[in-house]
């Protein structure tokens, strides 16, 4: 029979609670993942996607803002756009992968989206096409994936495809059981932060 504690989700469990705070927007080191793991051996496939995401988020981010760059001009509309990218695209992952160890994706919204969210939508957003290797490149992004975009707002059009090219990078990247396990937390992300308030 679980005890009463165990039954908690992870993130509230008396002896873990700080841990998972003081790892908000980075990873659980080893010693932390052991630790996780002594208290919730039912995780360990958790534990080991998350281990996945830890090893190669810097290339799925690093090859999302590059692709994403060839398509809209950020940097003519917002000062250091790049390391602020790349920034959002690393918290997106890391709180994803918290809240994935958790299964509470109410914890990913409330700690992290809605927030991001008011944050993004406050500035403005480049369409694409202003050039003509940018126009280029968009005209070979997925059909499906084009008219997807055609649905959105100006401003909201870039998160939303940035967000997939993240979902896209992951899927291609980590072991089958990890993308499995992530994939319900990036497509929130994907979804909320392109939610237009105006909607």
């Amino acid at each position: 029979m679980t005890s009463p504690a165990v039954a908690l989700p992870p993130h509230r469990h008396p002896e873990l609670a700080n841990m998972f705070r003081q790892a908000e927007g980075k990873y659980f080191t080893d010693a932390e993942f052991a630790r996780l793991e002594s208290l919730y051996p039912n995780l360990k496939a958790h534990i080991e996607a998350a281990k996945d995401v830890r090893a190669k988020e810097t290339g799925i981010v690093g090859r999302s803002v590059k692709e994403i760059y060839t398509m809209y001009p950020y940097e003519q509309h917002h000062e250091h756009a790049t390391a602020k990218c790349v920034r959002d695209a690393r918290y997106v992952l890391s709180y994803a992968t918290l809240s994935m160890l958790s299964d509470d994706p109410r914890w990913f919204e409330d700690k992290l989206l809605i927030w991001m969210k008011t944050i993004l939508q406050a500035f403005e957003f480049p369409e694409t096409g202003q050039t003509e290797a940018m126009r280029e490149a968009f005209s070979r992004i997925d059909p499906t994936l084009a008219a997807k975009l055609k649905s959105f707002k100006g401003k909201v059009k870039s998160i939303y495809h940035m967000y997939f090219v993240i979902k896209r990078e992951c899927q291609q990247e980590l072991q089958p059981t990890s993308f499995r396990l992530m994939a319900p937390y990036l497509d929130l992300a994907m979804n909320v932060l392109s939610e237009d308030y105006g909607a």
